[in-house]
């Protein structure tokens, strides 16, 4: 297995082959590297230069940065991973050249966020984002739901969040939602017996062409980990997206029930459902997190205990979702 190390903020190309040395140094500029058959990781100190293969890749490929990591995906695939964490949040991107030889890596987002508008501190009127990719504009994305042990009123959570994000739910506006909202839809068309496509210790895996979200159990992963959604993509279109509500070690909290009675106190060091579901649902949809502050959006990378915040969009949450999917037709 290989584990790529992404350092901070940073974006690359690098060509990876067979099992690679311990700490195998990055070559020049375009330089070729040789296949390593007999070390078991690659430990990459820079990623400022592009290399190229002289043989094809070999085993199973797997990038990380802190507690975010993926399996690079096929040929011509890209994959987005973001966690988010009791300390904050991480987001990863590995795409993978159309002929396999190259491994593009970022843990930022893809361009600067559009400029910000109004009050940083000021959900209502903080109007930056930064997006990912997006699903085609006007289509319903189909989901299934994993059957999970959580009680159904948990489970109740991510398609909510779903809904708050493409409704574009916000306590910015007198009628309860931004007008009009973005051109996308979600509808969950089943239940399945197959958990979300992560690995025990959050890592994403492999698409399978179904877009499955749910509470599951991390048991690997760190105890600080809440949830974890990534998405796959060709070029700028995804086509296949995952969330998983991690239902081991985390004291989950609901601000809202379906019923719409009215939510207990949170208790200390409890984390609202419903707000990590809809942070959660705005990667989903494509947009990447706002660093330097912003801590009113739903897509901060911050999301305190007790925070009911992300629970609705901000104007930056709404501004980036109308920037994918434009708005939809009155009818």
């Amino acid at each position: 297995m290989f584990a790529l190390r992404a350092p901070g903020r940073l974006a690359t190309a690098i060509g990876i082959c067979a099992i690679a040395s311990l700490s195998t140094a990055i070559p020049d500029a375009d330089a070729r590297t040789p296949c390593i058959r007999e070390s078991r990781h690659l430990q990459v100190s820079s990623l400022r230069n592009k290399v190229t293969l002289e043989c094809p890749p070999h085993g199973t490929l797997t990038a990380t940065d802190g507690i975010t990591r993926v399996h690079v995906p096929r040929n011509g695939l890209s994959v987005t991973a973001y966690t988010t964490s009791a300390d904050g949040s991480g987001q990863l991107t590995v795409a993978r050249s159309a002929d396999g030889r190259h491994v593009v890596i970022s843990d930022t987002a893809p361009s600067d966020p559009m400029p910000l508008h109004g009050d940083i501190d000021n959900p209502c009127t903080d109007g930056t984002f930064a997006t990912r990719a997006a699903w085609p504009k006007g289509s319903t994305i189909r989901l299934r739901q994993f059957d999970s042990a959580r009680p159904t009123a948990l489970d109740w959570a991510i398609p909510e969040g779903l809904r708050r994000a493409t409704h574009a739910v916000t306590d910015c506006d007198k009628g309860g939602a931004y007008s009009p909202p973005p051109d996308i839809n979600t509808t969950v068309i089943g239940h399945t017996a197959k958990a979300p496509g992560f690995e025990a210790d959050g890592t994403c895996g492999d698409p399978d062409g179904v877009n499955t979200i749910g509470f599951m159990s991390l048991p690997s992963a760190p105890s600080r980990f809440l949830a974890v959604t990534c998405i796959w993509r060709e070029n700028h279109r995804i086509v296949e997206g995952d969330i998983a509500l991690r239902s081991d070690r985390v004291a989950w909290w609901m601000s809202q029930t379906p019923t719409g009675t009215p939510a207990v106190p949170c208790p200390p060091a409890h984390y609202d459902a419903v707000s990590v579901a809809t942070h959660e649902s705005l990667h989903f949809l494509g947009l990447a997190h706002v660093q330097g502050g912003h801590r009113g959006l739903s897509v901060t990378p911050d999301i305190p205990a007790c925070s009911t915040d992300p629970s609705t969009l901000g104007l930056g949450d709404y501004r980036g979702l109308i920037h994918l999917y434009g708005p939809t037709s009155s009818t």
